[in-house]
């Protein structure tokens, strides 16, 4: 009878949670970005600026949707 000693698992690689979590941005930094973010949307087409706010993002997974919110634009909200 030929038994096979079947391979070890692979070694877990440990390394800080810090690593994992998103990057968070200053007030300083924050409000640089918006004016930034401002001055694209504000001189590039529609298309441009999505392409440029895109560009670089990585699909995270699948996220569960609930359809059934009553969503309202952002001047609606309060209203």
């Amino acid at each position: 009878m030929d038994t096979k000693t079947p391979p070890a698992p692979a070694k877990l690689e440990r390394r800080p949670s810090i690593e994992t979590e998103p990057k968070t941005l200053f007030d300083d930094e924050m409000n640089l970005a918006r004016e930034a973010a401002l001055k694209v949307i504000n001189s590039k087409t529609k298309e441009e600026a999505l392409k440029i706010f895109l560009e670089g993002l990585k699909p995270v997974g699948e996220v569960a949707v609930d359809h059934t919110w009553d969503l309202k634009p952002y001047s609606d909200v309060g209203a």
